[in-house]
């Protein structure tokens, strides 16, 4: 069994998928799962984050603040 990984921040999250660093601190839009060479078959994670998660061929926006999404 692997180890647990606890994200805290968009930016941690952004730094264990090997994707640079985020936009925005508060909310960011992944259109698509960055490529990684890590094995995420065996990955168990928490988190202090809300996730949402859409489906494909939606069409449409969100407003966090003054910027849309």
């Amino acid at each position: 069994m692997s180890d647990i990984i606890h994200i805290e921040s968009i930016a941690q999250t952004y730094a264990f998928l090997g994707a640079g660093a985020p936009p925005h601190p508060q909310i960011t839009v992944m259109r698509q799962w960055p490529r990684s060479s890590r094995d995420h078959t065996q990955l168990t994670f928490t988190s202090d984050l809300y996730y949402l998660a859409l489906k494909h061929n939606i069409s449409g926006s969100f407003q966090y603040g003054r910027s849309r999404y």
